[in-house]
């Protein structure tokens, strides 16, 4: 018997999308022998919600982790997208421990105004100092206004929402390839499709979470993080992840992966392009492979000759 969470809400347009996918989740899962049952679960939206999202992240995880305790669930599938749900999803399944797989909803489409492309966020403060400024007149801020929020999706820069998203695919909890999607590309049932049935082999091989969320699980998503140049609120998330497992996550350690590792995902805010571009780059089995290749690079090195040397 698989649970599938779900947050859709008419309250939280960032989630709304989720519909479909759970729906496509509960396929996978009847196709691979599996009986699907589907529940609800807070939403938290984080552009509404007063007087802070966070304030609730903990309440969520209590209800999902208390869901699967209270039901004869053999594995979940737990469908989430605004920044504070996935982490909530994490702390519940790194506690209840039984096999589970987080689906994300995605990044919204871009849009673009006076001919250059808008980062939800990181556009929106900007634009609010020159509207202050006198440089934005009512009629481009009404035009602002229709274009900037267009479409279902999380935010579509690197915010805490496509961080955590990456994140959990890091730890191994959402299935490779799966976490950088703009909301609504077709590709995004399929592997809704795929990750119902996968839940039905994680439960079979007795796959659970502590397996995966184990100190050198943490270690490979605090790397990833450090290249993707994630959300800094990934570490206060990561921290109560790992909390869960009675691991504890030195914030030196944070500062001494950062130190070492190179930022290769040049995404908004600190970077020009948005995860549009990073989805079109590869997602999060690119920023791995690069990894990959520095570190083997960097091994070669400490041999005593260039890594280009050793190459010839």
């Amino acid at each position: 018997m698989i649970g599938i969470a779900c947050t859709a809400s008419d309250l939280n347009r960032y989630d709304l999308g989720l519909t479909v996918l759970a729906a496509a989740v509960r396929r996978g899962v009847a196709a691979a022998g599996g009986l699907p049952v589907m529940f609800p679960a807070m939403s938290l939206s984080e552009d509404l919600m007063k007087p802070t999202a966070l304030l609730y992240r903990n309440l969520l995880a209590i209800e999902i982790e208390e869901t699967i305790r209270s039901q004869p669930l053999d594995g979940v599938v737990a469908l989430g997208n605004c920044d504070k749900t996935v982490p909530a999803y994490l702390m519940a399944l790194a506690s209840a421990d039984i096999p589970a797989l987080i689906v994300s909803g995605g990044f919204r489409p871009v849009a673009t105004f006076r001919g250059e492309r808008l980062g939800s966020g990181t556009a929106l403060w900007r634009m609010y100092d020159e509207r202050r400024a006198g440089r934005v007149s009512d009629a481009d801020w009404a035009g602002l206004e229709t274009c900037l929020g267009a479409g279902l999706g999380a935010c579509n820069t690197m915010g805490t929402a496509s961080t955590m998203a990456i994140m959990a695919e890091a730890l191994g909890l959402a299935l490779p390839g799966t976490a950088v999607f703009q909301a609504g590309d077709v590709a995004q049932e399929a592997m809704a499709e795929e990750a119902g049935r996968a839940i039905v082999a994680l439960v079979a091989a007795g796959t659970r979470p502590s397996a995966l969320l184990t100190p050198a699980g943490f270690e490979r998503a605090m790397t990833v993080l450090a290249a993707i140049g994630g959300s800094t609120n990934a570490i206060i998330h990561l921290c109560a992840v790992a909390g869960r497992r009675g691991i504890t996550l030195p914030l030196e350690r944070f500062g001494e992966i950062a130190a070492r590792v190179p930022v290769i995902a040049d995404i908004a805010p600190i970077g020009s392009g948005l995860m549009d571009d990073l989805a079109k780059a590869g997602g999060v089995p690119a920023v791995l492979t690069v990894l990959t290749v520095l570190t083997a690079f960097r091994r070669r090195r400490r041999g005593g000759r260039c890594a280009r040397c050793r190459i010839r």
